[in-house]
């Protein structure tokens, strides 16, 4: 259990800087010390994973008439007994308790089993599920035919557009799905349908390019290096669109096209090189960043640096740490966590998917 010492020490002495908005640190301490007790437990470590879960329960005392950290907490001391590699479900009566909360309250418990694993047991997406409370799973576009007619409207509303740049983004805009929603023969006729529209665009030439690869990659695999050579170099004068096009294209093909990314990343203008989407690309790729860099861009107070830290932590929990990270990277990476973008009433979430990543990581990596 050295590593996860280490990790505790490392984390519970950082100096981070709080958001105004964030909670009391009490709160923070409490889940962390929560989250490392399960960690404890699951390693055998059965003295400390008690003394943790007593501190973090006394810590979090004082709140616990709110029913949402007496659910988590609840939840959390229900994992802790749990084997490890279990389903993930919860026991009936945790589960009519969360299926019961109103919306909002749900929305906050969400946030906390997206953040972490540990609780969710499994991927939860908050924000999905609050925009659908209530609402029967059909009412979701989330379909190969949900995907084809959103193209149709976009193509008869770019027919009728008043400028360029809008039919632009009614085209562009209708290649935002989630790739795994297209099957392969629906993704090779909007691609032979689209492609054309596309090279006529301007800024959003890039742009559209990187979401049909997305959608090639999934779909159409063969196709993706064509897509890739037609697409070019990035669009001059379109930078609010740059990191976007970077998150698209290290998703879609870390897995399965990795030269291709990397013919991608070495082409990339200097002015993206520092950014969070940039260096999460080169850590996809096995390339770790320099430690000032990394820092800083995962200290930026956006969703991109967020994911940031989550891929920092994937690579480094994987594969040897280069020594120049050695020696307290965990603690630095969590100083840098800030809620200014993801405020919460009850919880820092960004603070909570650092921890959660970095015990799951030491039990299995």
């Amino acid at each position: 259990m050295p590593v996860l010492d280490e990790l505790y020490v490392d984390i519970t002495t950082a100096e981070r800087s709080r958001h105004p908005d964030e909670p009391p640190p009490e709160i923070t301490a409490g889940y962390t010390k929560l989250l490392f007790a399960y960690g404890y437990r699951h390693l055998e470590g059965e003295a400390r994973a008690m003394e943790l879960a007593a501190a973090g329960r006394a810590q979090l005392e004082a709140y616990l008439e709110d029913p949402i950290h007496a659910w988590l907490v609840d939840v959390l001391e229900f994992r802790s007994r749990e084997a490890v590699g279990t389903s993930g479900e919860l026991p009936a009566p945790l589960q009519a308790q969360l299926d019961a909360f109103e919306r909002c309250i749900r929305f906050k418990v969400d946030r906390f089993r997206e953040a972490s694993r540990i609780v969710g047991g499994g991927t939860v997406d908050a924000i999905g599920h609050f925009g659908r409370f209530g609402r029967p799973p059909d009412d979701i576009a989330t379909t190969t035919a949900s995907f084809v007619e959103r193209m149709d409207r976009a193509f008869t509303l770019a027919e009728t557009a008043e400028d360029a740049d809008l039919a632009d983004a009614y085209i562009e805009t209708s290649l935002e799905v989630s790739p795994e929603t297209v099957e392969g023969e629906v993704a090779t006729r909007a691609l032979d349908r689209v492609l054309p529209r596309i090279e006529q665009m301007t800024e959003r030439r890039c742009l559209a390019y990187a979401r049909a690869i997305a959608i090639a990659a999934h779909a159409a695999p063969a196709r993706v290096p064509a897509l890739i050579e037609q697409m070019g170099p990035f669009s001059p004068g379109a930078s609010w669109n740059h990191a976007e096009i970077l998150r698209l294209l290290a998703e879609s093909l870390a897995a399965s096209h990795r030269a291709e990314l990397a013919e991608l990343w070495k082409r990339a203008p200097e002015s993206v090189r520092s950014t969070s989407e940039y260096l999460i690309g080169l850590l996809r790729l096995g390339i770790t960043p320099e430690r000032q860099d990394l820092l800083r861009a995962s200290a930026s107070h956006d969703v991109a640096a967020q994911r940031l830290r989550e891929a920092t932590l994937d690579a480094f929990l994987v594969r040897p740490i280069p020594e120049r990270f050695t020696g307290r990277w965990a603690g630095e990476l969590f100083a840098t966590t800030s809620d200014q973008l993801s405020t919460n009433s009850h919880f820092n979430y960004s603070a909570i998917c650092v921890v959660d990543r970095l015990v799951r990581g030491v039990l299995d990596p």
